[in-house]
């Protein structure tokens, strides 16, 4: 798994994370740690993609849940589930949110079932928007 923070000067891209090759849960991730000034807290907006890159022929599927905490309320939002049985399972998230200054935006990944030689990706990014 490789996590990168910040995108360089003039970027709105706070973290990023990019992970090939599971097959087994990836447990709470920061994606990025929400400054504690008020200026930080506001808009940002996760995106993930998680995708079967290698299919076999078990049953088990994956799904991916961001989490984060907004107005004082922790709030989560989870992927539908994908096969790892086939290469077409896919699925996009593109999740707009409110984040209070001092807190985190997270990622997870949860797998059911065991897979033998199936193996998915997860990418993941946060931007802030305001």
């Amino acid at each position: 798994m490789q996590f990168m923070s910040g995108g360089g000067a003039g970027s709105n891209l706070m973290g990023q994370s990019a992970a090939s090759e599971q097959y087994t849960s990836i447990g709470t991730t920061t994606l990025y740690s929400v400054p504690d000034v008020d200026a930080a807290a506001g808009g940002y907006r996760v995106t993930l993609i998680l995708a079967c890159t290698t299919a076999d022929a078990s049953s088990a599927v994956v799904e991916a849940t961001v989490a984060w905490t907004g107005d004082g309320v922790v709030r989560s939002f989870t992927s539908s589930q994908i096969g790892i049985a086939s290469t077409s399972g896919y699925t996009l998230m593109v999740i707009p949110s409110y984040a209070d200054k001092n807190t985190l935006i997270s990622y997870s990944t949860t797998v059911t079932g065991t897979p033998s030689t199936g193996r998915y990706a997860v990418y993941v990014w946060v931007e802030k928007v305001r």
